[in-house]
Order: structure tokens, then C-alpha cells, then sequence
């Protein structure tokens, strides 16, 4: 019997760790692989830790190579919200650290949408990218959220768009 070819990504070492119930006496089948959705969906929260994550060295101070050490985004309070430049600058600081700590992304881009009306303490962004889907790239577009009063990134599912208002 000759092994088949499914659309499927294997499950990263932490996510095969966690246990989901740990009342449960009896462990489950264990997780090898992600289905798309799947993927997607632990891409999606991978990007929200990483993209929550603040690194207190700044960009001059980073080396070349980044390591765990570089882990997260570096402060973007000094920013304004309202700077073409500004916005610039945090959109590459993004896809830098995205293609970092990311490794199952691939072409990452940062795209801003416009601020919707009365919602000026809000930046809308999307990030483009292509993932590995056995031996296809894919493309995949996350929804990006991120308050200005708090910092917080909130990553969308491509599929919670609608539900976000």
C-alpha cells in the first residue's frame, strides 16, 4: 500500500505537548498534523503571541541574526498612528519579526487599511503571506488589529471579518 498525500502540515513540537484535557484519565490519538483550517487557526494565534510580545532592544541594537533573546516586537508607543513614516516603520518591523519567529510563513507583507470612522485609536492592517502546504505555497491573508492606547495585536482568522465590528 503506497502512502498518499493529504494537504497537511505537521503540528509544532509545543502544540503537540499541551495537553487539551488534562482531567481526561485515558490520553487521545496523538496530534501529528494540521488540516488547513487547523494551520491556519495556529498560525493565526503563533502570530498574536509574537506580535504581543515586546523586545526592549531597539532595531540598531538587534545583531543580524535574531535569536530568542529578539523575541517579539520592540516598542511602538513612540509612534504615531497618523504618520505615513510611522506607519511605514511598524509595517516592516511587522515582517521582519513575522519572518523571524514565523518559519512557516514565507513573503510576509504588511498592507494598512483605512481607519474606519470613529475608530482612530485603531490601526487595520492585513498581513499577506504564503504558507507551506506539503510541497504548495499557498496564499493566506490574517487580519491585524492593533489598539494604540494599549498596543494589543489582535489577529483575525480570514474567515472573522464580518464578526469584528
Amino acid at each position: 500500500m503506497q502512502p498518499h498525500k493529504i494537504a497537511a502540515s505537521r503540528v509544532l513540537l509545543f502544540d503537540r505537548l499541551i495537553d487539551e484535557d488534562p482531567k481526561q484519565l485515558k490520553e487521545a490519538h496523538p496530534f501529528r498534523v494540521y488540516s488547513k483550517e487547523q494551520l491556519v487557526a495556529s498560525i493565526a494565534q503563533e502570530l498574536a503571541r509574537l506580535l504581543n510580545t515586546r523586545n526592549p532592544q531597539t532595531r540598531s541594537e538587534r545583531a543580524v541574526e535574531r535569536t530568542v533573546l529578539d523575541y517579539g516586537l520592540r516598542d511602538f508607543s513612540s509612534l504615531f498612528a497618523s504618520s505615513p513614516t510611522d506607519r511605514d516603520t511598524l509595517a516592516r518591523e511587522i515582517e521582519d519579526t513575522i519572518e523571524a519567529f514565523e518559519p512557516r510563513l514565507k513573503e510576509v507583507s504588511i498592507t494598512w487599511e483605512p481607519t474606519p470612522e470613529g475608530r482612530q485609536q485603531q490601526l487595520s492592517a492585513n498581513i499577506g503571506a504564503k504558507i507551506k502546504l506539503g510541497t504548495l505555497l499557498e496564499p493566506v491573508s490574517f487580519p491585524l488589529l492593533i489598539y494604540s492606547t494599549s498596543g494589543e495585536a489582535r489577529v483575525l482568522l480570514p474567515n472573522d471579518v464580518q464578526s469584528e465590528s
